[in-house]
């Protein structure tokens, strides 16, 4: 989408690095506080939430402790499952 966005008159690639620098510097920054954090599973009924070791295979987006919860949220997951392009 910004590669669209930049080809358009009026948006110069100057212009785009002037505001997406900062955003990149502050997801750097970021970076070390969520590894710290960890991943929770996604599961709203997870007993252990705290403990998410595995990832949905389809979106990448959301995390699971376990194959049980995993299925156990499928049927909610599913209406937001996008796959990851490769």
């Amino acid at each position: 989408m910004i590669g669209r966005r930049m080809q358009q008159p009026g948006v110069r690639p100057a212009s785009a690095k002037a505001w997406l620098g900062p955003l990149n510097t502050l997801a750097r920054s970021n970076k070390g506080e969520w590894e710290e954090v960890g991943y929770t599973c996604n599961a709203s009924l997870c007993e252990h939430p705290k403990d998410a070791v595995s990832r949905c295979g389809r979106c990448k987006n959301v995390y699971y402790c376990s194959q049980e919860c995993q299925k156990a949220d499928w049927s909610a997951h599913k209406r937001n499952c996008v796959p990851m392009k490769s």
